[in-house]
């Protein structure tokens, strides 16, 4: 996956996070490695997500923003899909909601990296 895509799909979701804490609110990201994938977590404070929202997050046009349009989730979702990886619904209540990202590990050769 270009940086840039990854970048966008996971600023997006950060800044949902931080428009649903609101002012006090809080947004963690967590980075877990694991032998094949990583995990990123994107927890916030904010009241969660109506359940018919939760139903459809990752659909087009689904939101729960006054005036959203609905694409960021399912902007990120394609994204993430398209580098073979997942953004999942982990947890959305009255005291915050979680999505959780996964991305394969790709297989760098030594020549690769260096180009890096």
């Amino acid at each position: 996956m270009p940086p840039r895509c990854l970048s966008l799909a996971l600023d997006n979701l950060i800044d949902n996070g931080i428009a649903a804490a609101g002012s006090g609110g809080q947004v963690s990201v967590a980075i877990t490695p694991a032998e094949t994938h990583v995990s990123i977590q994107i927890k916030d404070t904010g009241p969660g997500l109506p359940e018919a929202v939760q139903r459809a997050a990752f659909a087009p046009v689904a939101s729960a923003k006054p005036g959203g349009a609905g694409l960021g989730l399912a902007l990120s979702h394609e994204l993430l899909r398209h580098a073979g990886g997942a953004l999942s619904l982990a947890h959305s209540d009255g005291h915050g909601t979680v999505f959780r990202a996964t991305l394969p590990l790709a297989a760098t050769t030594e020549k690769e990296a260096k180009r890096l």
